[in-house]
């Protein structure tokens, strides 16, 4: 591992991963056997195929990229220089596309696209559904002493050439200042681009954001909610498919002091430019006129706004305006109504709030506890009638499935009186008050 790096990609288009071996150190001093292709048989064994010379792959001052550039199914390499070969602006960037058989095609980037390895990093991701991996281009060190061109988007054309975007300058793009992700964060098909403020910018306004296009070309700026600004000062972020529900939508933050968290978050409906965003959601407005009418709510002390003369749902900005609730996009993401003289059963119509995240609903008199799959938290403290169950499983347990839960016996005559479940990253600590005593 000192003396050589090491790529994943299917290069034959086989459908098995291969692996690119590059020497760098002391092996990297001649340039015999520079860089191979490890060719997988499927058995275990490598097929190995030694790449020319003449592609000047010395790892010690050269920084590859795998990605299917042409679209053709088979894994390609995108060449760039740094260090001491990084002197000039001749034969800075190549990309090989690959022959299916362990050859490439070397073809020659433009030097107008200053891809010099000291002074711009490189993302790897298909930013307009063509099936053909693009190139995201970010100034860093002495040439990012300015905004005018800090970042570019390189559309492939398929047959190694490359058409440059440039990105504006308002989306402070800084490679000094900024760490980019790029990922494909909602399952459409397109890559977008995860951007993470550093010191000095790394105030909460604008410290994590999404930027996502349709066409590789127009890009929308959309903000993450203020409870995950991280900025990059001592966090590293790591986005996959963490829950195994198909989407890359969990995002594990790491500080320096050894601590990381995970979380949950619901990208598509970040993203989703395609819903009247005017409107309250139908589900959401039916399940708050249920909870309404199940617990009293011409009796709450306070019910500003929460009206349902209207059959159809009103716009969002009137039910912004209702006592204790909160609306983002054209979801229910809060109900905060403690000590508010709710009294009764809390709907089952409360588990279609599918966006709700905060649910606070403590020193009220009410039952049947409902879970959500988004909640953040849930404070139902202090209702004395007696919850019949609806804690998850997996809170039933300490230390199921990596969660931590702690489930508490509770103090004279009721059932379960009390749920808080607190979601911090990859850490959930619930406390449940179980039984009678």
């Amino acid at each position: 591992g000192d003396l050589t790096n090491l790529y994943i990609g299917d290069f034959d288009g086989d459908g098995q991963s291969d692996v690119l071996r590059q020497e760098r150190g002391v092996w990297d001093d001649d340039d015999q056997m520079t860089a191979q292709i490890l060719l997988s048989q499927g058995d275990g064994n490598f097929n190995p195929i030694t790449l020319p010379e003449d592609f000047a792959l010395k790892g010690d001052f050269t920084k590859l990229y795998v990605g299917d550039f042409n679209g053709d199914g088979r894994s390609d390499i995108f060449r760039q220089e740094k260090g001491g070969w990084d002197d000039d602006d001749s034969l800075t960037a190549h990309v090989l596309l690959s022959q299916g058989d362990g050859n490439f095609t070397r073809i020659p980037l433009p030097s107008s696209f200053e891809l010099k390895g000291d002074f711009t990093n490189l993302y790897i991701g298909d930013f307009n559904g063509d099936d053909r991996d693009d190139v995201l281009r970010q100034k860093k060190g002495g040439w990012d002493d300015d905004d005018s061109l800090t970042a570019h988007v390189l559309l492939s054309q398929g047959d190694g050439n490359f058409t440059r975007i440039p990105l504006p300058s308002s989306f402070e793009l800084s490679g000094d200042l900024t760490n980019l992700y790029v990922e494909d964060l909602n399952g459409d098909g397109l890559d977008e681009i995860l951007v993470q403020k550093k010191h000095p910018r790394g105030e909460r306004s604008r410290t994590l954001r999404i930027l996502g296009s349709n066409d590789g070309e127009n890009f929308t700026e959309y903000l993450l909610p203020s409870a995950l600004q991280f900025n990059g000062d001592g966090r590293k972020l790591y986005i996959a498919d963490y829950d195994g529900n198909g989407f890359n939508n969990d995002l594990l933050v790491q500080s320096f002091a050894n601590e990381a968290r995970l979380y949950s978050i619901d990208f598509q409906s970040i993203l989703d430019a395609s819903v009247d965003q005017s409107i309250l959601n139908a589900g959401d407005y039916a399940a708050l006129k249920a909870l309404h009418a199940s617990t009293s709510g011409k009796r709450w002390k306070n019910k500003t706004g929460w009206d349902f003369d209207s059959e159809t749902p009103p716009s969002v900005d009137a039910v912004n305006g209702w006592f204790g609730v909160t609306v983002v996009g054209n979801r229910v993401t809060a109900i905060d109504l403690p000590s508010n003289s709710l009294s009764g059963t809390l709907p089952s119509e409360l588990g279609d709030l599918g966006k709700l995240q905060q649910l606070d609903l403590s020193e009220n008199s009410l039952s049947n506890a409902k879970y959500t799959p988004k909640m953040v938290s849930a404070n139902l403290g202090s209702n004395l009638v007696g919850f019949q169950g609806n804690v998850p499983e997996e809170c039933s347990r300490p230390n199921h499935c990596g969660l931590y839960c702690d489930i508490i016996r509770c103090d004279r005559t009721t059932i379960l009186f009390y749920w808080l479940l607190t979601v911090s990253g990859s850490a959930i600590g619930a406390a449940g008050k179980i039984g009678a005593s």
